[in-house]
Formats: C-alpha cells, sequence, structure tokens
C-alpha cells in the first residue's frame, strides 16, 4: 500500500476508500469505518480510459480486500479496536483484511478477536515496542479463533456484532465499559465459558499499565490485591 499508493481526495477518478487511522479518532466501532482515500502514486488519465474508470493496480489490490480486517499495530492505551467487520470489503494501511470470509464469519470474528479473549491474543505476540506493537501477517496467524463455520457459534457472535456495530468503543485507557462486557457475554455464550473467568481477565487487562497509562501503585485502586 505505502510503496504503490497514495492519499487522494474523496471522489478522485480512480481512487478507493481504506481503512488508515487507528488512533483515538480512527476506529471507533466495531463496524469499519473508511477514514481515507488512496490512488496509484503513479495515476494518470489514460489507464482510468482504458479500464472501465478503474486503474489495473487498484483493480488488483481490491482482490485482497476483506469484510474482516485485523489490527497490525496499535497504542495498547489509547486505541479501541483490534479487529473491524463490514458488508463491504476493505483494505488497509495499518488493517491487514482476511479474506475467504463472508460478512456473518467477518462480525462474528470481529466480536471475538476484540473480547478480552482475543485481545490477550493479539497483545502475546512479538511487537516491537510495549505500548505500540506491531504485528505481522505471520504473527496475525497464531490468534486462535472459535470455529465460525459452526451456525450456534457464528450466529451468537455475528448477532452481538449487529447489536454493537453502532456504539462508539472507549480507548483502552478508559477501562471497563458496557460494549466490552457484551463482546466477552457472547465469547462465553459462544464458546460455553464460565463468564467469570473473562471478566476477572478483563479487569486484570484494564489494571495493566500500558493499558492504563498509569503503573499499579499510582492510585490506591489500582494496588494489587
Amino acid at each position: 500500500m505505502r510503496g504503490s499508493f497514495k492519499q487522494a481526495d474523496a471522489g478522485a477518478p480512480g481512487s478507493f476508500p481504506i481503512l488508515k487511522s487507528k488512533s483515538k479518532d480512527g476506529q471507533t466501532t466495531i463496524q469499519s469505518s473508511p477514514d481515507e482515500h488512496w490512488i496509484p502514486k503513479n495515476s494518470n488519465e489514460e489507464p482510468l480510459k482504458l479500464n472501465n474508470g478503474v486503474y489495473p493496480e487498484v483493480k488488483r489490490m481490491l482482490k485482497k480486500a476483506g469484510h474482516l480486517l485485523v489490527t497490525a499495530g496499535y497504542n495498547t492505551a489509547t486505541a479501541r479496536m483490534t479487529a473491524v467487520a463490514s458488508e463491504a470489503r476493505y483494505v488497509g494501511n495499518g488493517w491487514m483484511p482476511v479474506t475467504g470470509l463472508t460478512p456473518e464469519e467477518a462480525k462474528a470474528a470481529a466480536v471475538f478477536i476484540n473480547s478480552t479473549a482475543g485481545r490477550l491474543q493479539v497483545m502475546s505476540n512479538a511487537g516491537r515496542i510495549l505500548n505500540f506493537p506491531t504485528y505481522s501477517a505471520a504473527e496475525t496467524r497464531n490468534i486462535r479463533v472459535p470455529n465460525i463455520k459452526d451456525d450456534r457459534i457464528r450466529r451468537i457472535l455475528a448477532d452481538c456484532w449487529e447489536r454493537t456495530k453502532e456504539m462508539e468503543v472507549p480507548q483502552f485507557r478508559d477501562g471497563e465499559c458496557e460494549v466490552r462486557a457484551w463482546w466477552d457475554e457472547a465469547v462465553a455464550n459462544a464458546m460455553d465459558w464460565e463468564i467469570e473467568g473473562l471478566v476477572r481477565l478483563r479487569s486484570l487487562l484494564n489494571r495493566e499499565p500500558h493499558v492504563r497509562s498509569l503503573g499499579y501503585n499510582q492510585y490506591a485502586d489500582l494496588k494489587e490485591e
């Protein structure tokens, strides 16, 4: 993406939408929200005329688009999402598209990856620095997800995506919130897990210094029990 394409104005001939930002103003819901338009760096009008208004480079790139996109790196305190999904297929800069999934499968996977079980797996992969880890496609392949081909599992998780798709998700450092509790509850129901385990892990994750941006002993409510 960065080597062959550049940012363009929305609506520029031959441009296409992408997901880019992971900051506090980037992806704020579990539903994908394109925030930039890009175009080939060597763009000119002739290829558009020859290919029905589509640059050949863009056509090749969009073959890699997916209904599910997973983060390729994020600030562990100020970001909000580890994965997003939608009915439409997108590519991203800093977001990795996962191909071969239906929209419903992508929605189910997004709920799991954003749940406590998914977040902990994302954070366990090797990163560049502790508070802004980066991930490669090879590392992301190590994330274990439920069998989203199973009708029951897929339905429970995808239904949760539908219920929460328009809810603005707080930054990680804001800690406990309704939407993440709903994701964990859906995962527990889908996997037949005890919800108490996910609640405890979510609480511990919320207290992590690189998530909360505070040391354990800075404030009384953060002291270890």
